[in-house]
Order: C-alpha cells, then sequence, then structure tokens
C-alpha cells in the first residue's frame, strides 16, 4: 500500500468518483485498482492510504480516473493524471 496525496484536483458531480489505479511493470496493460476516493470540494485536496485489491510486483505508475460513484472493476472513465 501507500499514500496518495492529492490537491486543485476539480469536485465531481455527485454520481462519480475519483479512482486510483496501480500500473504493475509485470503486467502493464491490466491496472489494478487502488480505490475510489472525493476530494474537499473547497480545496481539491484529498490524503487517502491505499492497498491495491490484488498483489502488484512492482508498481510502473500510478493513475487516477474518473468513474461512476463506488468505482469500477475496470475503468472505463478518462485518465486525468498520470505518474511514477
Amino acid at each position: 500500500g501507500g499514500l496518495l496525496k492529492v490537491q486543485k484536483l476539480p469536485a465531481l458531480a455527485a454520481n462519480q468518483d475519483y479512482q486510483l489505479w496501480v500500473v504493475d511493470a509485470a503486467d502493464p496493460g491490466t491496472p489494478v485498482d487502488g480505490g475510489v476516493f472525493t476530494v474537499d470540494p473547497a480545496t481539491g485536496e484529498a490524503s487517502i492510504s491505499f492497498h491495491p485489491k490484488r498483489a502488484v510486483s512492482a508498481a510502473a505508475a500510478f493513475a487516477i480516473t474518473r468513474e461512476r460513484k463506488g468505482g469500477v472493476a475496470k475503468s472505463d472513465g478518462p485518465i486525468l493524471l498520470l505518474g511514477k
């Protein structure tokens, strides 16, 4: 697991959540669900502890997508942030 800190993200509609994905170096085509989160609507900030839903050999990258409320098993929302 790890700690995710974000800032200046826009508040989402009530039927949407941000979702964190861990890109596994061993299987980059199948990102691992890191959980959903919301941000403070005034500041766009969030600080969350996350634990990938399955084991990851080595994190190659992290992505944040916008998904329907509660998150999804496989992303169908746009990638908003991508980083290592």
